[in-house]
């Protein structure tokens, strides 16, 4: 006979839920060895002693229908570790060997989420441990029994309940019953001896409209199981649930299933595992890229200095450096953008001071002989694949019917997001103005010169651009006369912009992208919409390339003259950044307004997350009810400092 072991069963239909069948396992001669019963959710376990020459199987039986399986054949040697949390105070631990001096030499390792908590040495041929719950932290427990060769043999998960760690809150101020659009007005703090420093969430939501699943997914039910466990857990909340007797039990069923090791330790012993695919997460996001030559793109900018510039809508600005390696590559990392925010990469000419044998950067210049190949910047891809649920259910029906009627009050009311017109048909149109004024590539907020070339009169005799800046404040033409040549180029100063070494020009934008003056020169007038000037602090978005003042050109028909037209050491693009998240809405009824005639169906009360306890004072709520007499649901989870996950409940009527 050899030794005896809990073997874990787990029963499934096509779709996955669990299935509560009978059965037994019998060897090859017939003979029963075990019983079997699986619980509502498909699982059980069943002890077998496998003797040696025997093979064994399953069989089951579920309705009219009989199942045989065969259960794997045991090795004629090794180790059994076995383990239990089910007793009120102690984790029990056997470990027994088939070898002449069983489990002697081993050594057992127990750790919960990676913390070791236990390192134990066999000096018998068995090892029997009691370990005290209270020494353990709270969740699944990983036992691992390592050979005298440090090589592990054999694994058990088991989980460490610990209701002295149980999360006390109190709600005090909440009533039994409310009326309609009455206050509602209470406190949450933990109670007296409680750590008082806490963050939550708070949901307030109809019950007949909104099923709140008590034994689905939580925050104490994540941290403490799912984050653990391979695989989906089916209502883990119900391992949670202090009104079910048999959840450690069911518990124990599932880890002896799902249960899977953290780490595959001989890959961690031989150090054979691969390398990381995705950098450590740090805070904020990262952007990258490479810079080239421009006219050869296989050879890198080695070392060169790469700055960015991005601006939001309201005007801030944030400037930073960077790098390029051996290859050219570069890269920002940490940044932290709300909203859209233009920004804009440059390669800043430098010249080499050979005084100091060092570089330095020419003001206002950018390197034309470089090109910016930014990193595309791919939104990942979401894998859920939508499943539909069943419409007929109550609550369903409820949540429907409750939908309609909030439609039919918008509609009759004119809310803010329906908008009802008779139906029309429009031929043509000219865009409107402020849309014709935002066009795609511009990215700053305002001018501080804009020429509506339309508006302008006689714009016929125009023979170039630079003629419409004539008599313009601020801007002055000058003429300059191309060594060696007879034609005369032509150049705006902004200000009387100059340096030590001479006037500063303007940086010439069309449609948003960089263009040569040249290119500026050669624009029909007739093919311009408007001109934007940037002598200020507009001007700073663009750095030190804006250094001389901008002129924006914006083209009537929206084709880019500029469209097969490559930047020079220049590139930009709008990032969408991170969503400012806006306030939950709840309507208040203390005062008188218009918008309180319309009927209030409301199947959210209230929801809002980041609420916090302290010492000195609990996280406050108050909202109104509205206009649905029904029972409604408190949902409150969160976690304490010390990081104790809690979830509770509470209920209240309106009449």
């Amino acid at each position: 006979m050899g030794f005896g072991a809990r073997r874990g069963l787990k029963v499934t239909s096509p779709d996955g839920e669990g299935l509560k069948v009978t059965g037994e396992v019998v060897n090859n001669d017939g003979a029963k060895v075990a019983d079997i019963t699986t619980g509502d959710r498909g699982m059980g376990k069943f002890k077998l002693h496998p003797e040696k020459g025997k093979t064994y199987k399953a069989i089951l039986h579920f309705g009219q229908e009989t199942i045989e399986k065969p259960i794997p054949a045991a090795k004629d040697s090794g180790f059994v570790l076995t383990a239990s949390a089910l007793g009120e105070k102690y984790i029990a631990v056997k470990v027994e060997g088939t070898a002449e001096e069983g489990a002697k030499k081993g050594f057992l390792v127990g750790h919960v989420r990676g913390a070791v908590f236990i390192t134990q040495a066999a000096n018998a041929t068995v090892l029997e441990a009691l370990i005290a719950k209270e020494d353990v932290p709270e969740g699944i427990v990983t036992l691992t029994w390592f050979d005298e060769e440090g090589r592990p043999q054999c694994e058990r998960l088991v989980f460490n309940e610990r209701p002295d760690l149980e999360v006390a809150l109190e709600v005090n101020g909440l009533q039994d019953t409310y009326g309609k659009r009455e206050l509602v007005s209470f406190n949450i703090q933990p109670e007296l001896g409680e750590e008082p420093n806490m963050i939550m969430s708070v949901a307030i939501t109809d019950k007949a409209k909104i099923h709140h699943d008590a034994d689905g997914n939580n925050i104490k039910s994540y941290l403490l199981l799912d984050s653990d466990l391979r695989g989906e857990i089916a209502h883990p909340g119900h391992y949670f649930d202090e009104g079910n007797s048999h959840r450690l039990e069911d518990l124990d069923n599932l880890l002896l299933t799902q249960g899977w090791r953290r780490f595959t330790w001989k890959e961690v012993i031989e150090a054979t595992q691969d390398a990381p695919i995705f950098p450590l997460e740090a805070s904020g996001f990262s952007l990258k890229g490479i810079a080239t030559d421009f006219y050869n793109t296989q050879k890198a900018l080695v070392k060169g200095k790469i700055t960015l510039t991005a601006t939001d809508r309201k005007g801030g600005i944030f400037l930073a450096e960077s790098m390029t390696d051996s290859i050219g590559s570069f890269a920002f990392d940490s940044l932290d953008f709300y909203d859209s925010t233009n920004l804009i990469f440059q390669t800043p000419r430098e010249l080499k001071d050979n005084k100091n044998l060092k570089k330095k950067v020419e003001s206002g210049e950018v390197n034309a002989s470089s090109k910016i190949i930014l990193q595309p910047y791919v939104s990942p891809e979401v894998g859920y694949v939508f499943e539909p649920k069943d419409l007929g259910g109550e609550s369903m029906k409820a949540f429907l019917e409750e939908m309609k009627k909030i439609r039919e009050v918008e509609l009759a009311f004119g809310g803010e997001d329906v908008v009802v017109l008779k139906e029309i048909k429009v031929e043509s149109g000219r865009l409107m103005e402020y849309k014709r004024f935002e066009p795609a590539g511009k990215i700053y907020s305002h001018a501080d010169i804009r020429l509506d070339v339309d508006s302008m009169s006689q714009t016929g005799q125009y023979n170039s651009v630079f003629n419409l800046f004539n008599g313009i404040p601020g801007l002055r033409v000058i003429e300059l006369t191309t060594p060696n040549s007879a034609q005369t180029v032509y150049e705006v100063q902004i200000r009387s912009k100059t340096s030590l070494t001479g006037p500063i020009f303007p940086l010439y934008l069309i449609n948003g992208a960089p263009a040569d003056v040249e290119l500026v020169k050669a624009l029909p007038v007739s093919r311009i919409d408007f001109i934007d000037i940037l002598t200020g602090a507009g001007a700073a978005i663009y750095g030190s390339r804006g250094a001389g003042g901008v002129v924006a050109i914006y083209l009537k028909d929206e084709k880019s003259l500029s469209a097969n037209y490559e930047a020079k050491g220049v590139a930009s693009f709008v990032h969408s950044g991170y969503y400012q998240s806006r306030e939950f809405y709840s309507p208040d009824y203390s005062r008188k307004a218009d918008a309180h005639s319309r009927p209030d169906f409301r199947p959210t009360l209230f929801w809002r997350a980041g609420l916090t306890t302290s010492e000195l004072e609990p996280a406050s709520v108050g909202f109104y009810t509205s206009d649905v007499a029904s029972e409604f649901e408190v949902w409150i989870e969160g976690i304490t400092l010390d990081g104790r996950p809690f979830v509770k409940i509470e209920t209240f009527k309106v009449n």
